[in-house]
């Protein structure tokens, strides 16, 4: 197996799906900032992994990603998902959520996401999510 079937290969060992930037150093072995970006554009490129924003990627297609994972694994931080959606996921609840909500351990900073399975998000809802989580419009887009 040649060095990247290797590391898709570790990247699937190790159970996860979204990765940021640092973890993928580490888990690569990589200490060059350069080779690293190199190695990323490739993959991207190759479709072996999925950028879903700068320094955050994925080993499968944003469209197939669990919501609930994608928003706690984006914050990069310890955090908790409202109880709602868990009872949801779970079954306890018998409706589908309007929203998830993500709380940040850190700061006890929330944001709620709405569900709409099959839309994107409007601008303006867009823009409330930015200023709930304390990300400015500019910031979003170099981030993109």
């Amino acid at each position: 197996m040649n060095v990247t079937g290797k590391r898709i290969a570790r990247l699937a060992q190790n159970g996860e799906i979204l990765f940021h930037t640092k973890d993928l150093a580490n888990i690569w072995d990589i200490a060059n900032p350069n080779t690293l970006r190199v190695t990323l554009k490739r993959y991207v490129q190759n479709k072996l992994i999925y950028r879903m924003y700068k320094g955050f990627y994925s080993l499968i297609p944003p469209h197939t990603l669990p919501p609930l994972l994608l928003g706690a694994k984006a914050l990069h931080r310890f955090c908790y998902v409202s109880t709602e959606s868990i009872l949801t996921k779970e079954g306890y609840i018998n409706h589908i959520p309007s929203h998830h909500t993500f709380i940040r351990t850190v700061d006890q900073k929330t944001v709620t996401v709405p569900v709409h399975p099959g839309h994107d998000l409007g601008r303006g809802i867009t823009l409330t999510i930015l200023k709930d989580a304390d990300i400015s419009p500019d910031e979003f887009l170099k981030l993109l």
